[in-house]
């Protein structure tokens, strides 16, 4: 009878207790007085303070099509950053600071080496965003990963004081739409991008990651909306924060549209709403706020983001609008 072993199906216990140690001091740079032990036995463990109302916002999200290009080239740490951008911009987006972030990989027999590059770039952006990586799972999974195939998704908890969430409720006609530049693609439209454009390094610039310039901004003044802008564009991600018996009204001459997307567009012939409609255009988050204080939220915003008055809300059916 031929014998097998846990190592000849494809795993091997023995690497994944020697790479823990390299992670470990990935996961210590990233450290926050809150986090009680960097990594658990099984669990992270982290306590919450300085809040009186505390409400946690939590998301999880993956970095989509992106990987398949990053996996063609070898470049894996841009997307770990990636991957921490789309979930703690989601949590950022509901007027919270961003705690920790966990992750998952999914690897094949011939993966290990990706291991590293992923985590040095989760370990980047959580850095960026003032978070604590604080553990995940790798799983080496022979039989569903391999070759240009990976699993990765994250996870990332953050907090508010309740009284302090934004949802969007308080938006009102004659407030202004403020839009911060993106770094590029960001994470989404991958789908398209692999089939007209052919694999480059440029392509996979991190997602730019808010958290640090808009934070202060939501503590100094009044903010009536934001929007993180993923799949679904300017029109999706607007919309979902819209009150009823109001238009988002955007103006798509108020900003340089990167060649990038002119470059995606022409390769493909689709129309520029389907362009808006799937990218983000170069406008990478919103905020919206009241006219009287828009000139001060944009001052403020301006030390560290390139900013763009791109529009204003109306009276309508919450729909946005873009010309």
């Amino acid at each position: 009878m031929k014998k097998f072993s846990y190592k000849k199906s494809g795993v091997d216990l023995n690497f994944a207790n020697a790479i823990v140690p390299r992670i470990k001091k990935l996961v210590a740079e990233t450290r926050r007085p809150e986090v009680v032990k960097d990594i658990g036995p099984f669990a992270a463990l982290f306590k919450l303070k300085k809040y009186k109302n505390p409400v946690l916002v939590s998301s999880t999200d993956g970095v989509g099509t992106k990987l398949q290009m990053a996996l063609r080239l070898g470049i894996l740490e841009t997307v770990g950053i990636d991957l921490v951008a789309m979930n703690v911009n989601d949590v950022l987006a509901m007027g919270a600071e961003p705690l920790f972030f966990l992750d998952y990989i999914g690897i094949g027999r011939d993966q290990k080496k990706l291991i590293e590059p992923l985590v040095r770039g989760m370990a980047k952006g959580a850095k960026m965003a003032g978070a604590a990586l604080v553990g995940g799972e790798t799983a080496e999974m022979p039989g569903t990963y391999g070759g240009k195939r990976l699993g990765l998704a994250g996870f990332a908890v953050g907090v508010a004081e309740e009284r302090a969430v934004i949802d969007g409720s308080k938006i009102k006609a004659g407030d202004i739409i403020l839009g911060l530049a993106s770094s590029g693609l960001h994470a989404n439209g991958f789908s398209l991008v692999n089939r007209v454009l052919k694999p480059d390094k440029k392509l996979l610039t991190p997602t730019r990651i808010y958290v640090r310039s808009v934070l202060p901004v939501l503590k100094r003044f009044s903010v009536h909306g934001l929007a993180h802008i993923t799949g679904g564009g300017l029109y999706d991600n607007i919309s979902r924060i819209l009150p009823r018996g109001l238009d988002a009204k955007v103006d798509s001459g108020a900003w340089l549209i990167p060649k990038i997307f002119r470059d995606i567009q022409k390769k493909s012939g689709i129309s520029t709403r389907e362009m808006f409609h799937t990218f983000n255009m170069g406008i990478g988050f919103v905020l919206i706020v009241p006219r009287e204080s828009a000139r001060a939220v944009a001052s403020a915003l301006s030390k560290s983001e390139t900013v763009f008055y791109i529009g204003a809300i109306i009276k309508g059916s919450g729909r946005v609008i873009i010309e």
